[in-house]
């Protein structure tokens, strides 16, 4: 198709401003219907887009998935910092739960 550059731009914008606007929908369906924790959701959920996204690059650019030797230093500490954010997340979450059972129980 021939788009323009702004079109094609306002497509995406209006494909990313819809998929934002539902997703609160779902996101309240999960978490009260399905009594779905809320790390268990954004787990699930980073997954999924992880996947997507992988799968269209490897579709459309498969040239982006490529590392270059010189790139390894940066993935190695963005590997890092990933991890180390996602276990003091998981720390947070699991003494948020530890407090708030305490709280209940009157301790």
């Amino acid at each position: 198709m021939g788009y323009t550059t702004h079109t094609r731009g306002v497509l995406i914008a209006l494909a990313g401003t819809t998929a934002w606007a539902t997703t609160g929908i779902f996101i309240s369906v999960l978490l009260n219907r399905y009594q779905l924790a809320p790390l268990a959701l954004a787990f699930w959920r980073d997954l999924f887009i992880a996947v997507v996204a992988l799968a269209g690059l490897r579709v459309l650019r498969p040239a982006a998935l490529r590392i270059g030797r010189k790139d390894l230093p940066f993935f190695l500490c963005l590997w890092v910092c990933g991890a180390g954010n996602l276990q003091r997340h998981v720390d947070l979450q699991c003494e948020v739960q530890r407090r708030s059972r305490g709280h209940r129980a009157g301790l």
